[in-house]
């Protein structure tokens, strides 16, 4: 966590000198990157803290309070974003109006300080994760939480082999990256494809923005819910994947102009589409936890997490091929729901992983978060 944290600082910093506009630009990319990198490491450490922290019957809850709050801060960032940089909308309306110097100024300023004040919060976070982030709590929440993991003692590779052996981990993984990564492509293009129908940037901006909201709520609220019924992961994974297959076959109806657009529908759709596969996120974890048991929570995610962000890189590459038209993006959101269900059918959760917590209290082995 402290490198993913660190990479972050390193990422954010490289952004912050005030230099010419292709250095920027340039800068911008660069600090991008090292951000990604840290994510991969960032985003599979929730189901690792929480086995370490809490009890089986809170694991769900607390993996999707981590991964909502990373939604959460993604759609404040884009409300941010305006108010911290604002710009007059008439110079945006009218491309025959030139834009003041003074202007273009005000603007390179705001962003510079924008810049700035993210690397100010990332540092800020760093230090107090080196002033006080302790491995593990003084006594294990379970008898599982004890349970010596394959990465540890120099079972790293090992533990990498099985994961890339393991046919029912695939299974699971690919029922999460494959719709996951294009939602998540879709929704930084999601403009595109709605601008033949008339939608505006800022009604798109909106949409996004509560869709993103009720994304976190969701996952949070089916997250408790199913803390207390653990035994029915799978069909609930199937049943929110339906939900969200059922509001993308609807949005891609109204993209044709099959049916008739309204700005109400396209938030229905939207808003429940995506908010269903995203309370399927710390399902997808548990499932893959659960039939890996005891692979380190840390390896599944991050093999489930890169697995995902390879897919939005696919899909975002394609994005930008040149001229090509972009109703291709209602198939593919709907053939994703549906890859997922088969594959998450089809897994079968072992009896290893019921049976270990009560036949396993060994001694707990120091599982280093940081």
């Amino acid at each position: 966590m402290l490198l993913g944290s660190l990479l972050v600082v390193v990422g954010t910093a490289v952004r912050t000198p005030y230099v010419d506009d292709p250095t920027f630009i340039a800068l911008c990319h660069t600090g991008n990157f090292i951000n990604g990198a840290s994510g991969v490491m960032v985003m599979s450490l929730p189901p690792l803290i929480s086995s370490l922290w809490f009890p089986e019957k809170e694991r769900i809850f607390a993996t999707s309070v981590s991964q909502a709050a990373n939604i959460v801060g993604i759609a404040f960032s884009q409300a941010l974003g305006p108010v911290a940089v604002p710009f007059d909308d008439k110079y945006n309306d009218d491309h025959d109006i030139d834009v003041p110097q003074s202007e273009i100024d005000r603007t390179r300023d705001d962003i510079h300080m924008y810049m700035v004040w993210t690397a100010v919060f990332a540092a800020a976070n760093f230090i107090a994760l080196v002033l006080y982030f302790p491995d593990k709590p003084d006594r294990p929440p379970s008898r599982s939480s004890a349970v010596e993991r394959t990465d540890d003692g120099g079972g790293f590779s090992d533990g990498w082999s099985q994961v890339l052996k393991s046919t029912p981990i695939w299974m699971v993984c690919l029922a999460f990256s494959i719709p996951g990564g294009i939602q998540i492509g879709w929704e930084a293009v999601m403009a595109i494809q709605l601008e033949p129908l008339g939608v505006t940037d800022t009604e798109v901006g909106n949409v996004g923005f509560m869709a993103m909201i009720f994304q976190a709520v969701g996952a949070t609220v089916v997250a408790l819910a199913m803390d207390h019924f653990r035994d029915k992961i799978k069909l609930s994974v199937m049943a929110l994947l339906t939900v969200s297959f059922l509001c993308f076959a609807w949005l891609a109806l109204i993209s044709f102009e099959i049916i008739p657009y309204s700005l109400g529908q396209l938030y229905v759709a939207v808003v429940v589409g995506t908010s269903s596969f995203y309370a399927c996120f710390p399902l997808f974890f548990e499932l893959a936890i659960m039939i890996s048991y005891p692979i380190s929570e840390s390896l599944i995610g991050a093999f489930l997490t890169g697995t995902y962000n390879f897919v939005v890189m696919i899909f975002l590459l394609i994005m930008m091929i040149p001229d090509m038209d972009v109703t291709w993006v209602n198939y593919v959101l709907i053939a994703g729901t549906v890859v997922g269900m088969p594959l998450i059918y089809m897994v079968k959760k072992p009896k290893d992983y019921q049976q270990g917590s009560a036949a396993v209290a060994g001694s707990v082995k120091k599982i280093n978060v940081a």
